[in-house]
């Protein structure tokens, strides 16, 4: 690891997890399955679990890290590894500007909620200390 990795884990990635997991603890409805699509190292998937004990919450991500905050289950970017309606949201954080098609990221994943209109969520960051923004995707 080299320094401005160092650096970023210790100070931005932890702040940055915290305020994030804070904000969208509050817009996931009391008892749902989550799915954390792009979870990383499952750390704000992780701090959410620990503040809504009513929820349920699993990780996948396009690799696998060593230091994982909880399992996080691989899959290829494309298609989703769980049946349609399997969750009652889908999360997006900091993730759908990484595909090659942004546009196009979350249609695959639409069918994995049980509701219609689910919340999916990405982060928009601006230079002044990281707003965040809830997307909402209509059904497709």
């Amino acid at each position: 690891m080299d320094l401005i990795e160092s650096v970023h884990g210790q100070y931005v990635h932890k702040r940055r997890t915290s305020v994030l997991s804070g904000w969208c603890s509050r817009l996931i409805p009391f008892d749902s399955e989550v799915l954390d699509v792009g979870c990383g190292d499952g750390r704000l998937a992780r701090l959410i679990a620990d503040m809504r004990p009513d929820i349920s919450i699993c990780g996948i991500d396009v690799r696998q890290r060593k230091d994982s905050a909880m399992p996080v289950e691989t899959f290829d970017g494309k298609s989703i590894p769980y049946g349609d309606g399997s969750f009652d949201v889908v999360m997006f954080v900091d993730v759908i500007h990484h595909a090659d098609q942004p546009s196009a990221a979350s249609h695959p994943y639409q069918g994995s909620s049980r509701r219609r209109n689910a919340r999916l969520f990405n982060s928009a960051v601006n230079g002044l200390g990281g707003k965040c923004a809830p997307w909402r995707f209509p059904a497709l």
